[in-house]
């Protein structure tokens, strides 16, 4: 857990909760304000920045409105019901679509890392029989349709060839 200063001095603490290496995303948790960021780690040198490094950048993606938004909440806010009887419950929930959005963009991801570390498989001298180029090539198959699964269900990754 770490401390970020905001603008009235207030020390807000965060903690990092979740960590996707498939995008290089962390999302932190405002702790006391109710509020997760997700964060676009930077790469130099092929490495993410640690410790103070990462500290600083984090620092920087805490918007200040969150606490000023965080004082006028606690205040109070007069109309809150009228705005929650504008809430269509028949809609998609925003944070469902985000969800499946980012589980897509990670699926795609990972489905081209898996393609490109296979590749080779394809070539022409690639030390393979040509069963196994075709095992090796079904497989490449499966993955190309794997975004054909429904996105509400857990995606089911083929088995490599040289995996059975």
């Amino acid at each position: 857990m770490n401390n970020i200063n905001g603008p009235y001095n207030d020390s807000m603490s965060y903690k990092i909760v979740k960590f996707w290496p498939e995008t290089g995303q962390i999302e932190i948790e405002c702790l006391g304000y109710n509020q997760r960021i997700s964060i676009d780690l930077p790469i130099d040198n092929g490495k993410y920045p640690e410790g103070d490094d990462l500290d600083i950048y984090i620092r920087g993606f805490v918007p200040t409105w969150l606490v000023d938004r965080n004082k006028l909440l606690n205040a109070g806010i007069s109309n809150m019901n009228e705005i929650q009887k504008l809430v269509d419950n028949s809609a998609q929930n925003e944070s469902d679509y985000q969800k499946r959005n980012f589980s897509l963009q990670q699926v795609y991801q990972k489905r081209k890392y898996l393609l490109q570390e296979t590749d080779w498989t394809q070539l022409s001298d690639a030390p393979l029989t040509a069963t196994e180029k075709k095992m090796w090539e079904k497989y490449r198959q499966e993955l190309r349709d794997i975004t054909k699964q429904p996105l509400d269900s857990d995606i089911v990754w083929p088995t490599r060839p040289d995996n059975y």
